[in-house]
This record gives C-alpha cells, structure tokens and sequence, in this order.
C-alpha cells in the first residue's frame, strides 16, 4: 500500500507538470494562429522555448521514478510517458485539446487525437505537438522516441508499430501495455492469465536443484544450460558472441514421462532468478492460421520483455516427423512450426522443447538445438535415491519397507514413484493409520506397471 501511495504522489507531480505545457502550448498556439507572416514564425518559436522551460519535477521514490531513471528518460520521454498515462488515469487532463477551430466548426488538425464520447485520447502527433511547438526540424528530431531500436518500442511500453511508417505512425493512440500501466501505478507488472489467446502459465516448484536425480551424464549437460543463463551476458557483450551467433538458446529435453523434464525446467528457473512459462501447444495447434501466430506472437513478446524462460511440452506435436501425404492438419502443424521457428532465431532468452523420444523430432528441427539432453528411467543406484528422498520424514513405513529391494525390483521413473506414494499414502488414510505399508506400496507399483502397458 505504501508502494502504490508513492507512485500516486509521483503521477500526481507528472500530470501537473503536463497540464501546464498542455495549457502553455495551446495558449501560445492559439496565439500565433492570429498572426502571419515572419511574426507568427516568432510565435512558434516563442511557444517552443516556453514549453521546454517548464521542467519536469523532482519525483519521490517511487515505481514512476526508478522507471524514468533506468531508462535515463529526459524532458521528452517523461512528456510522452506522461501523456500515455493520463488517458488512463486523469482523462480530464486532455480536455483542453478538445477546443475547436471557430473558423472551421472542427477540432485542429495540429493537435492529432482520437475523439471518443468519454473524451480526448492522444496520439503520437499529439506528442509531436507538445515537443516540437509547430517547429518542423524539431518535429522531425522528436521522431527517434517512436524508432523501431528504441526502448519504448523494443520493450513494448507502448502499443506502437513503427513500422507501420511515419504517417500511420503519428496517427497511432498513444496505448500502454497493460503490464507497464500497472508497473507505474502499483509497482507490479501484472501478467495475462492463462487463456486460449495466451497459452502460457507459470511453472514453478517447490523443490531446489540438489532434489534433482538424474543420471550423471544429464546432470552434466544441465550444467551447461545453467553456465549459459549464469554468464550469457559476458558471452554476448563481452566476448561479443553475439556477433557470431543467435542471443538465444535452445534445448530439448528427451525421455519418457516421469523422468524430471518438466521439473528441471522449473529448477532452471528458480536457480537463474527467471520466470518460466509453460506453453500449451494443444491449444496452439487447434488455432486457425493466422489466430495462432498470434497467440504466440503475444507470449514471446511477454517473454522478451520480462526475460522469461519458455517451456514447449510434447514439443513432436508441431515439431514431428511428416509424411509425404500430408493431411490438412499436418499442413497447418507445419506452418505454426516454421513461424514458430522464425520467433525462436530472434528470442534472446532460453527455449526448452520437451519430448517422449529424440525419434518422434524431425531432423531439420532437431539439428537447430544447441543441447539434446537425454531423460532416461533412473538405474537402480538413482531409483534407490529416489525412494530414500520421497520416504523421508513426515512420512513413516513399516519396518518390512526395504527401499533397496524396491528400487531393485521396480524399473520405474520418479514420476510414477510420486504416483505410487500418492496411493499409498491415501490408502493408509483410509485405514486410519499414519504408517505405510509395503503391500500398498506393491499395489501402487502394479497399477503404474500396469499403466505403462508393462505387466497385466
């Protein structure tokens, strides 16, 4: 709350500072379209020196505050961030440019904007003209805050295509995205949820990378993943990396279900300090042309924007082999691929493909990871860990329970030992009693073994 009430303060400060350039520039604008000649030209430079005086103010500590000074933003960009915000927050600020042109019964054309019954919603030429006081040349320079290279547009801080070209441009709404409004308003960028048009939600765990059993050669191929999320920013910056090949990474992970894929993806996450989203491509493969690209389009920019980790399971779902017949779906499945694969060239962060077999990959996408890394049934020496982990306290088993002798005489991976605990343990529930047995643990193997199409 106290958060919230600092950043109030902040915006309150910002949206005085702009109702007085608002008022000062179209007070002198109105003032010069009265006059012609050399003497109007006066008029507007007069206007632009009167704007510029008037100096942003000393904020508070605040979400607004660090926001402007890690982004060293200057007089013009706090106006155009101002000026965004106070179409969401104080719309009332905006209502001077509604004054119309007596001469022509019409709005003036210099102030750009978007008409609405609620109100007045700026656009970039409204910007142009609070920075540039009707002067071309200075109109021109103002131009760099709206590039394509530049912050407000590569972290997606406004709704702004710049390569819509400069006239489209300067008609566009100055929007901001909902996670930079919050930012700046409460100091939490509040994420989309989980939805059809945004197949993605948050993978988390509560284990830590020491919990993790795997073979010695994964755990070793894991360490590079991990080496690269610790220390890319020397690579590419540093030792200039970047010159020579793609900021991102990307890994597949490959084995049977239960064998820690999906948690080690998380673990990557926790251990680097990054958010990782797991995307679901069932809901991505059913989208007709066009609605899927889409809806990928918006998790990558969420995931470029705020340096996440994404996590595509039964990745052989756009990524499998096809063949020559192809059916209409396969067709489909291998357009989402190939704009799949053009996003994955540009992402920067780390990209995790998950899948049962390496086999079920077709060979022109598996020759694009950076690391193959294989997730097999753990060996008896790892299933004995396993078991040893997952029977620790506050769980209590009967004194017949011999963890060697399960872990010898049960091949399964650790995710169906979870499953196996999972029915012993309600099954003592049930029999009011805190104890398991070794018969239900028996029990609970033969429904996984059973499952797994290995034993009747």
């Amino acid at each position: 709350m106290q958060l919230i009430k600092h950043n109030a303060t902040a915006v309150e400060l910002e949206l005085q500072w702009l109702a007085k350039v608002i008022r000062t520039a179209i007070t002198l604008f109105l003032a010069s379209t009265e006059k012609v000649g050399e003497e109007g030209r006066d008029s507007e430079n007069s206007q632009l020196v009167e704007t510029r005086s008037l100096s942003p103010p000393v904020l508070p500590e605040s979400s607004y505050r660090s926001f402007i000074r890690e982004h060293k933003m200057g007089f013009d960009e706090r106006l155009v961030l101002i000026l965004a915000v106070a179409a969401y927050v104080r719309p009332a600020a905006l209502d001077l440019f509604l004054i119309r042109d007596k001469t022509l019964d019409r709005g003036f054309s210099e102030f750009g904007g978007v008409s609405q019954p609620a109100g007045f919603w700026p656009t970039v030429k409204t910007a142009a003209f609070l920075l540039s006081g009707g002067e071309l040349d200075v109109r021109f320079r103002v131009q760099y805050i709206f590039d394509s290279q530049y912050f407000f547009i590569v972290q997606k801080v406004l709704k702004i295509d710049a390569n819509d070209g400069a006239e489209s441009t300067f008609n566009t709404p100055l929007e901001l995205h909902s996670e930079y409004l919050n930012l700046l308003t409460t100091g939490q960028k509040v994420q989309p949820a989980f939805s059809i048009n945004f197949p993605a939600r948050p993978l988390t765990t509560f284990k830590e990378w020491h919990d993790l059993v795997l073979p010695t050669q994964t755990l070793g191929d894991l360490e590079e993943v991990k080496f690269w999320l610790e220390h890319r920013d020397t690579l590419l910056a540093d030792w200039q990396l970047s010159q020579h090949v793609n900021a991102g990474y990307q890994a597949l992970f490959y084995g049977p279900p239960g064998t820690g894929k999906t948690l080690t993806a998380a673990l990557l996450g926790k251990v680097a300090g990054l958010p990782v989203y797991r995307v679901d491509l069932s809901l991505i493969v059913s989208k007709w042309i066009g609605e899927a690209e889409k809806n990928l389009s918006t998790v990558f920019e969420q995931a470029e924007n705020n340096d996440w980790i994404l996590y595509f399971d039964e990745a052989d779902a756009l990524f499998g082999k096809r063949t020559l017949d192809a059916t209409a779906n396969d067709r489909h499945a291998n357009h989402v691929a190939s704009y799949l694969l053009q996003r994955i060239e540009g992402f920067s962060g780390l990209f995790i493909f998950s899948s049962h077999s390496k086999a079920l990959i077709d060979d022109t996408f598996v020759r694009r990871f950076q690391s193959l890394i294989m997730f097999d049934v753990p060996k008896q020496q790892e299933r004995r860990k396993l078991w040893q982990t997952l029977l620790a306290p506050p769980f209590q088993f009967a004194s017949d329970v011999d963890l060697d002798r399960l872990a010898s005489e049960y091949e399964i991976a650790g995710g169906n030992m979870v499953n196996v605990l999972r029915y012993a343990s309600l099954t003592a529930l049930r029999q009011k009693t805190e104890i398991i047995q070794l018969a239900d643990l028996q029990e609970g193997m033969r429904r996984e073994l059973a499952k797994l199409g290995w034993m009747g």
